[in-house]
């Protein structure tokens, strides 16, 4: 199952580590072998701690939303914006398409947007 996540800072990358390596474990419980097929940075070519594979980081939010197989896209940046344009279905112009699932971890972006998320 793809999966784009907004964000691959501290928390983004650690759930590609751990969707990869439990990989098997993941697959088996749930039928279901999820994987990192984009990620959503402000600067592609920063260092981390856990190096994505070639082609998933972008700073292109289209490669996102304008994907048809991605599954689910979790939201793992932190605050309201940018996440909050990506994610907020009353902003049309970046909104995720329907029938996307989008898990989102940022208090604050609840808090501002709840109920429009």
């Amino acid at each position: 199952m793809p999966i784009a996540l907004l964000g691959y800072g501290t928390v983004g990358a650690a759930v590609n580590r751990l969707l990869t390596e439990s990989a098997e474990d993941i697959e088996r419980a749930t039928g279901h072998r999820l994987r990192v097929v984009k990620a959503l940075v402000r600067d592609a070519g920063k260092e981390r701690d856990y190096p994505a594979a070639a082609g998933v980081l972008t700073t292109d939010v289209a490669e996102l939303l304008d994907d048809p197989s991605i599954a689910v896209v979790a939201e793992v940046m932190g605050g309201v914006e940018p996440a909050g344009g990506v994610v907020a279905p009353q902003r049309p112009q970046g909104a995720l398409p329907v029938g996307v699932r989008g898990p989102c971890h940022a208090r604050g972006l609840y808090a501002a947007t709840g109920p429009d998320l």
